[in-house]
């Protein structure tokens, strides 16, 4: 019996951008590749699972501090940082930091709590914070 292929549609990888300067837009900030503010906003919208995929873990591209973020981006402190006080972090990227506080003797009592606690070590669950 032959092989049915089946064409599948654009979803959940976003429409394609129209150039490299679209994306650096979007992931670096660089303003000037969109035609309006609300063309970079759509842009955001149907290109983001792809662009969050494409970070480093405890960051976020540009666009995302832009349009999703609680608060905006401060410069003067790490964005694993901000991440992590706003709650934005993924459990994996919570214990993550955590574990990094831990072996650079930083505490993370000193920071603000997140709006959720990552599992610890021994396996407890999310709870609040």
């Amino acid at each position: 019996m032959p092989r049915r292929v089946v064409k599948r549609p654009w979803v959940g990888r976003g429409k394609p951008l129209s150039g490299d300067a679209q994306e650096t837009d979007l992931m670096q900030g660089r303003r000037g590749a969109f035609a309006s503010e609300d063309e970079r906003r759509a842009a955001w919208g149907e290109n983001r699972r792809r662009l969050m995929a494409a970070v480093n873990p405890c960051t976020r591209p540009a666009a995302w501090w832009d349009y999703e973020a609680a608060k905006p981006l401060d410069p003067h402190r790490p964005h694993d940082e901000q991440l992590y006080v706003l709650g934005a972090l993924t459990p994996a990227e919570c214990v993550a930091f955590e574990a990094w506080c831990a072996r650079m003797h930083r505490s993370v009592d000193s920071l603000p709590r997140p709006a959720f606690r990552a599992p610890d070590p021994r396996g407890t669950h999310l709870r609040a914070a």
